[in-house]
């Protein structure tokens, strides 16, 4: 069997809608939950958001990308703007102002440059990367809560949303 046809029988062709929406979650190991980041290509994705619920700046951070991916510069606004003002928040409660906050993600580039390294050390964050494929297995909430969300936000594209995500 040549080199060709084996490529062929391991390979398929995947056809995308163009709908492409990132979250990013994080639950602390306490149980707080930090508002999710949403990425989309969409600019005004405001009335999907506001038909289940969603308020940009309460409960979800939304943020426009002209691909619709999560990128160095977002990341590192989001960083400096939202996620680690909220750990610090917690601090005095759950962890010592001098004490190492532990980030587990995966190796996206992105996670990896080193603006955001610096930043979260600074903050005093020990980075753990995860193996490459293997998020999945600390994404329960990305199975359940917001893969529903992320399907919602798709089929809509831009009109009414019929199911209702409670208590989100």
């Amino acid at each position: 069997m040549s080199i060709s046809a084996i490529h062929d029988q391991l390979s398929y062709k995947v056809q995308r809608d163009g709908q492409l929406l990132i979250a990013i979650s994080c639950i602390t190991h306490c149980g707080d939950i930090f508002p999710p980041l949403f990425v989309t290509k969409r600019v005004i994705p405001d009335a999907d958001i506001q038909a289940i619920g969603q308020r940009s700046h309460e409960n979800i951070e939304m943020v426009h990308g002209a691909k619709g991916y999560l990128n160095t510069s977002i990341i590192n606004v989001w960083a400096t703007d939202s996620f680690v003002p909220f750990v610090e928040s917690l601090r005095p409660q759950k962890l010592g102002t001098q004490d190492e906050a532990i980030l587990l993600h995966n190796n996206l580039a992105t996670h990896k440059n080193e603006e955001i390294m610096q930043i979260l050390a600074q903050s005093h964050f020990r980075l753990i990367y995860i193996p490459p494929h293997s998020s999945n297995a600390l994404q329960v909430e990305d199975l359940l809560t917001f893969a529903l969300l992320k399907q919602e936000l798709k089929k809509s594209n831009n009109t009414q949303i019929h199911v209702q995500i409670q208590d989100f």
